[in-house]
């Protein structure tokens, strides 16, 4: 019920569009729980149906959390079904789970999904956070509480403290640091540039709106835009990009007022200079 209740507090973007919605559940049976749920919701027209059709029509899906892989999503619901059993507040013997390859394999793919919003409805007691949190001889449920705690405060809104749990888990998980390591490529753009930007203004390897980015060219004052480059058009460092993710990256800098250029070896090549002013002059004039 209480993803249900999440879904209520989905807003439209500024286009008067849905993001697209992915509920990871932890198990298979809490899956099709949900998803037949949500069904008898469209098909009996139950209060709020319309706004569950238009999510699906969205892209919203129901997914356990090993087919969240691949999967990338703007609004992330994380249905976790543990609790206490009992009076005394023991934990379901289920929650053992987690600390089986397996399980932290799972928690592995549920953490990596790109997502610009995260909830979590779970009936873990908070008191047993903390207990779980602790114990780092049993990675999977030491990680798992951290996750909880971790949508907890960002549901509260205090995001410092999210971003602690957030660095505790990447130390469990050990998780490296983002980083855009240079390329011939990207320092002769960066050097084209200079002539007109500040060399303070260009920044290697650097944060956009939260997300970690080859080069970065900061707004000198107000009025003006930031920019990123994507060189040969992409930000991932994989050999087989998501152009789909690469997409809704692009969509996500310009929601947040910053310019995303991609930038192709295949014209700098050709002509460098010729290049290198065709581009200085859209990111002088603000031009995506």
């Amino acid at each position: 019920r209480q993803i249900i209740d999440l879904l209520n507090l989905i807003e439209p973007t500024p286009t008067n569009t849905y993001p697209m919605v992915g509920i990871a559940c932890a198990t298979v049976q809490q899956r099709d729980l949900i998803a037949s749920q949500l069904l008898k919701i469209r098909q009996r027209k139950m209060a709020g149906w319309e706004k569950i059709q238009q999510l699906f029509l969205n892209g919203l899906g129901v997914y356990q959390f090993s087919e969240m892989q691949g999967q990338h999503v703007d609004v992330l619901l994380l249905s976790m079904t543990h609790g206490t059993t009992d009076a005394q507040g023991s934990l379901t013997r289920q929650l053992h789970f987690w600390n089986t390859p397996l399980g932290i394999n799972q928690l592995h793919v549920v953490l990596t999904r790109a997502t610009q919003k995260f909830y979590i409805a779970h009936s873990i007691p908070e008191g047993l956070h903390s207990v779980l949190a602790a114990d780092k001889n049993f990675i999977g449920t030491c990680i798992l509480s951290h996750v909880v705690t971790f949508a907890d405060y960002l549901q509260q809104g205090d995001r410092e403290a999210a971003e602690e749990q957030l660095n505790k888990m990447k130390q469990l998980l050990s998780y490296v640091d983002s980083y855009f390591e240079p390329t011939v490529f990207g320092e002769e753009v960066e050097l084209a540039l200079r002539p007109y930007f500040e060399q303070s203004q260009m920044k290697r390897s650097a944060m956009a709106a939260g997300v970690r980015v080859p080069l970065y060219i900061q707004a000198k004052g107000q009025g003006e835009q930031s920019s990123v480059l994507a060189f040969d058009g992409v930000l991932a460092k994989t050999p087989l990009p998501s152009y789909e993710w690469e997409e809704k990256l692009g969509n996500y800098f310009k929601q947040q007022g910053i310019i995303f250029i991609p930038v192709l070896a295949a014209h700098w090549w050709r002509s460098p200079k010729q290049e290198a002013r065709k581009l200085a002059s859209r990111l002088l004039k603000h031009e995506d």
